[in-house]
């Protein structure tokens, strides 16, 4: 340290004292608002203490963070990717390949149209900015440049948790992670008293590991029975199907819709009334579509109709069975040859071949269907979750553009959400099937109407518990829907439970090995930046 730092850091001890603000934050202030803040007085401000380097311009700290973001994205693209494609690819709807690009697709377009903005749970939500005895944001004794720091951390935390439980098939939250290690980082460098407890927050990541498996499984059970007792099981499933299967065109973009309205930075903070309407009216443009353009030629291509469209009937060039060892440990059996991920179990052609000639049919017309909600949960997806990435980013990027005294909830600019979105459609594309392998066919088999009713039902709940301000993961939902109309379905002798088991144990674990992570990496790079 020089002999004038030293000097000038002797200065402000003299006056620089916790709770006094700093004149930079008054002057910066003043210059964006035209007012000083409350309680902003120029005759107590202080210049800051400088036991920080101050983070504005600081490209090592930008390029880091800005690596770790890229590998998060990428590492939420193969464990969410599941949410959507997983039961749609092994119910046998679409193949992998084509379903990553439609995804890669959406969640480009969800993160650059409507994901861009604030995203204040991750970056202020959890954490207490402008609290004088934490990270004293605008008080002359302000730590912010550990603030940025330790969002570096929390991403270096989240990323390589997510990774490993990726590549161990695992699908986890990546909400959650994100957040415990956002918490993890605050506990270290300021204590718990400088972490929000709220249910919003930290609370709701705790009660999410019971309301989000719980709530998606009794919505999925509904849904499941409604479907059987409205087509399959009655006279003529087929006929009923041509009536009821449109309006469900419709329910799914009306739910996507208002997910987005809800839950969307760009869209979450419009009136309710706007998502209801507008989704109203997508949901009517969607059902038309449907009707006069995608209806036709399903109804010219029914499996009654020919024996090359009954459903499997594209995977029966599959020669002989092959058995492979499932997660759990167990054996499952698929068709041998071609793309391991194009591979149809058994199980699942058996349930296809089990149905009645018209009960194909109708189970035929969720084909397409199940792509449709696969497209608009990864645009919802995108729009939602692409911040998970980006808004730790987001906040480094602000302190490297203004520096300490900026105490605002920083924007994920488009340019970065694109750069998510981008990195989010290569996981899917590497590593997604690992996780896909794990919801769509390894926890339970699922069909046509079993996936439908999974995905539609997580959408519904997490409408319901967005309206009701309670916290959900998607991921948490996805596993616990295809759960239970497994056991609805009277098939749960087919649930692999020691892998259920051990899906659970990594929900419990995610708070405390996401948060111990970063805080560890937090603690160690505490010392890098003292002056």
């Amino acid at each position: 340290m020089s002999a004038v730092s030293y000097g000038t850091r002797i200065l402000a001890d003299k006056v620089c004292k916790a709770g006094v603000f700093s004149c930079s934050f008054g002057e910066a202030i003043q210059a964006t608002t035209g007012t000083f803040p409350p309680d902003f007085s120029a005759r107590t401000c202080a210049e800051y203490d400088g036991l920080y380097f101050d983070p504005q311009h600081n490209y090592a700290i930008l390029v880091i963070t800005a690596l770790f973001a890229a590998l998060m994205a990428f590492a939420i693209g193969g464990n969410d990717g599941a949410n959507a494609w997983g039961t749609v690819i092994h119910s046998f709807a679409i193949r992998f390949q084509p379903a990553v690009i439609l995804g890669t697709i959406f969640e480009v377009l969800g993160a650059t149209t409507i994901g861009y903005g604030v995203s204040g749970s991750i970056q202020t939500g959890i954490t207490k900015l402008q609290n004088p005895d934490c990270f004293a944001c605008g008080y002359c004794n302000s730590s912010m440049t550990l603030y940025y720091m330790g969002m570096m951390a929390a991403l270096i935390s989240a990323s390589i948790f997510i990774l490993a439980a990726t590549m161990l098939k695992m699908p986890v939250s990546t909400s959650h992670t994100i957040v415990s290690s956002v918490f993890g980082m605050t506990v270290v460098f300021g204590g718990f008293g400088c972490a929000d407890f709220g249910f919003d927050n930290l609370g709701g990541v705790i009660a999410s590991w019971f309301i989000s498996p719980l709530a998606a499984g009794v919505v999925t059970i509904i849904v499941h029975y409604l479907l059987q007792h409205l087509i399959f099981r009655a006279r003529n499933p087929r006929e009923r199907a041509y009536v009821i299967v449109p309006l469900l065109y419709f329910l799914v973009m009306f739910v996507i819709v208002l997910i987005s309205y809800l839950k969307a930075p760009v869209l979450k903070h419009k009136p309710r009334w706007q998502g209801v309407v507008v989704g109203l009216a997508g949901g009517v443009v969607m059902m038309l579509i449907y009707l006069f353009a995608v209806f036709p030629r399903l109804r010219d291509n029914l499996p009654s109709l020919s024996s090359a469209n009954r459903i499997g009937a594209d995977v029966m060039n599959f020669d002989d069975v092959e058995e492979f060892p499932s997660s759990d440990g167990t054996e499952l059996k698929t068709m041998k040859g071609g793309r391991f991920q194009d591979r149809p179990s058994l199980a699942l052609l058996d349930e296809y071949d089990a149905l009645t000639p018209d009960q194909q049919d109708a189970m035929y017309l969720f084909k397409h269907l199940l792509v449709l909600v696969a497209c608009l949960q990864s645009f919802s997806h995108g729009s939602n979750d692409t911040a998970n990435a980006t808004a730790a980013l987001s906040a480094v990027v602000n302190g490297f553009r203004h520096g300490i005294n900026d105490c605002a909830d920083p924007e994920s600019p488009w340019w970065i959400m694109l750069i998510g979105g981008v990195f989010i459609g290569l996981g899917i594309w590497i590593i997604g099937k690992k996780v896909m392998d794990t919801i769509g066919k390894n926890i339970s088999v699922v069909t046509f109407d079993r996936a439908f009713a999974t995905e539609f039902s997580s959408a519904i709940t997490v409408v319901v518990c967005s309206i009701l301000d309670v916290n959900v993961s998607s991921t948490h939902c996805q596993v616990g829907a295809v759960i239970f109309i497994s056991m609805a379905s009277k098939e749960s002798e087919m649930i692999h439970w020691k892998l259920v088991s051990l899906i659970l144990a990594w929900w419990l674990l995610t708070l405390p090995l996401s948060a111990g992570l970063a805080g560890v990496i937090a603690y160690v790079l505490k010392y890098s930046v003292q002056v």
